[in-house]
């Protein structure tokens, strides 16, 4: 979801593809390391422990997930620079690969809570159709 909204709000500011790169792949370290600032905090208070920075490096790993699902993005939009095709051809592509990545992932974490097929297609549906929201509001406004 992070990364569909950083590339809607970026790709019709005018930046180059690099740019968009950049502010995709800098968002989603930030918004992973505050993440895991925050939880490695919460655990702290929570088990009335010290702080420590161990701690933050466990919950950085997880959180890294939130850098690696930008992947997607980076390669649509590295091909576009590369001349493959246009950057609004890379820019949808990349949105297009988001939204699939949306609905797999809402899927499989209703699979693996034990739900039905049809809520699991239900759930990837719903988590999909979220990222498209993002969309549609980028066409709306823009």
């Amino acid at each position: 979801m992070l990364v569909t909204a950083v590339l809607v709000g970026v790709s019709e500011g005018g930046y180059s593809i690099g740019e968009m790169e950049s502010a995709v792949l800098v968002t989603a370290a930030v918004f992973a390391t505050a993440h895991a600032w925050a939880l490695a905090m919460a655990s702290s208070a929570e088990s009335r422990q010290p702080f420590r920075l161990r701690s933050f490096g466990r919950w950085m790993v997880e959180e890294w997930a939130m850098v690696r699902v930008a992947t997607p993005t980076v390669i649509a939009l590295g091909l576009a620079w590369a001349g493959a095709y246009s950057t609004d051809t890379g820019v949808n592509l990349a949105i297009g690969a988001n939204l699939a990545l949306l609905f797999v992932w809402g899927a499989a974490v209703d699979r693996r809570a034990g739900s039905a097929p049809l809520h699991v297609a239900w759930a990837g549906t719903a988590s999909a159709a979220l990222g498209a929201l993002l969309v549609v509001l980028k066409v709306l406004v823009h």
